[in-house]
Parts: C-alpha cells; sequence; structure tokens
C-alpha cells in the first residue's frame, strides 16, 4: 500500500498542478464584466456618468472596493442587494 501511495504522489501530484486555474486578473476576468454591465453608467462618459462614480479608473473602484475585505465593499454590496433601490445594475438594465 505505501508504495502505491509513492507511485500516485510521484507521478500524479504534478499534473494536478496544471488544473488548478490560474488566478483572477483583472484586466482578462473582471474588467469586461465591469464594461459590459457599468460602464454604460459608471464609465467614461461624463454626460451619462451617474453618482459621479467611476468603475473605469483605479481611483474609482478604490472607493468602492476594500482591498482584502469582500464583506465591507460597497460594489459587493451594491451586487447582491435585494433592494431594487440599491441593487447594481438597476433592474431597469437587465
Amino acid at each position: 500500500m505505501p508504495i502505491r501511495i509513492l507511485f500516485v504522489a510521484c507521478f500524479a501530484l504534478p499534473w494536478l498542478g496544471h488544473l488548478r486555474a490560474d488566478a483572477p486578473d483583472f484586466q482578462r476576468d473582471v474588467r469586461p464584466i465591469l464594461s459590459d454591465h457599468c460602464f454604460a453608467c459608471h464609465g467614461p462618459d461624463e454626460g451619462q456618468r451617474q453618482a459621479d462614480l467611476r468603475l473605469d479608473t483605479a481611483a474609482g473602484m478604490a472607493s468602492v472596493v476594500e482591498s482584502g475585505d469582500v464583506e465591507a465593499s460597497e460594489l459587493v454590496r451594491r451586487l447582491e442587494s435585494d433592494d431594487a433601490d440599491e441593487v447594481m445594475p438597476p433592474p431597469e438594465f437587465n
């Protein structure tokens, strides 16, 4: 039995590292979602911008995201809200 475990450890475990997903990347994974769902109201167009909030800049994101503390992030609170007046994106945005 111990030889079988050693065999699995030596030959199978190195392959498990290839199965894990890459860490999330802001530009690749997050920014496209923000672009599709948030930038219409919180993007670069000053004429369309709501609540004086830009989510297309690092400073704007820092104002609503608490690094390392998901529970304290206003962005996450708004995304998960059940209140139709607070939830983002708003229900009418589909």
